[in-house]
């Protein structure tokens, strides 16, 4: 959706798009944010741990079939079932 020139003009020519086609507002959700803040850091650190982890299987799969069946075991020996 485009504003009209017009459509600006009131609005001191300030061309931030929100202002002319909608934006949702954001609904607070009541958590503090620094607990939010250590909450998602301590989540991305998790992430990223396993996505490292799970790099190098690939990477040992890749090596062959004997390394991949040990990095396979590896990997699984420290899942939760």
């Amino acid at each position: 959706m485009q504003a009209a020139i017009e459509d600006t003009g009131g609005a001191a020519r300030e061309l931030t798009p929100g202002r002319y086609v909608g934006a949702a507002g954001v609904e607070d959700d009541g958590e503090p944010l620094e607990e939010k803040m250590e909450r998602l850091t301590a989540q991305l650190e998790a992430e990223s741990a396993e996505s490292a982890r799970l790099e190098a299987a690939i990477w040992e799969n890749l090596k062959g079939p004997q390394a991949a069946r040990a990095a396979l075991l590896e990997a699984l020996a420290g899942e939760e079932i």
